[in-house]
């Protein structure tokens, strides 16, 4: 991870920036001069400290696999097939909504809801997590990633066609919901239903 760093272009190479970047010093044994050198020497100075500390804590912190089984309950070991069964109906979803978004919302003018804003997989990069760990947190990325994205799909859908609040407040609207008429209002469905159904879909409203 360090030494993917290098000097600037155009700048001479530095012995102490090859030192530094070949043997990081540690977390206990950063001092101000560590940090005068990191800064001085490269302007990515400040990143390359933070990413030493850090990656000494990560190694602090980490919890073996095998440790992780014995202190987890024993029921939660016997039911986890069942949480990880369900990545079969999420892939299928996954292709299902994948196919209407790609055939139908260019029919419908709507724009296609972009899958790397809700499916982001950062947390296995994590060097304090277990490998059991990292695999928990790749699932739950795919499954709660993909559930936010198919509810924006869902919504711009309900906006083109049916752009009306219910007569209930909801607990948790989508983000499109803000711009949806009032319920009952006849005269405003017919004057304004055209112009919401056709977005801005993009400028996501806030939530009311």
């Amino acid at each position: 991870m360090l030494s993917a760093v290098s000097p600037p272009p155009g700048r001479p190479v530095c012995r102490r920036h090859d030192r530094l970047l070949a043997q990081p010093p540690h977390k206990e044994n950063i001092g101000v001069p560590a940090v005068r050198q990191m800064l001085e020497l490269h302007p990515r100075g400040l990143l390359l400290l933070l990413s030493v500390m850090e990656d000494t804590d990560h190694h602090r912190f980490k919890k073996s696999s095998w440790k992780h089984i014995r202190t987890t309950r024993l029921l939660v070991i016997v039911s986890s097939p069942l949480i990880y069964a369900c990545v079969l109906p999420f892939l299928l979803l996954d292709l299902a909504v994948t196919i209407y978004q790609a055939v139908c919302f260019p029919i419908y003018g709507i724009p296609k809801v972009r899958r790397r804003d809700y499916l982001i997989f950062d947390r296995g990069r994590l060097r304090y997590l277990n490998t059991i760990e990292k695999v928990g947190c790749v699932y739950c990325s795919y499954a709660n990633g993909l559930l936010a994205m198919i509810t924006e799909v869902a919504a711009r859908t309900e906006r083109h066609f049916c752009p009306i609040k219910h007569a209930r407040r909801l607990v948790h609207a989508h983000s499109q919901y803000a711009a949806f008429l009032p319920y009952g209002d006849g005269r405003a469905y017919r004057q304004q239903a055209d112009a919401i159904e056709n977005g801005p879909f993009d400028a996501v409203p806030k939530n009311k």
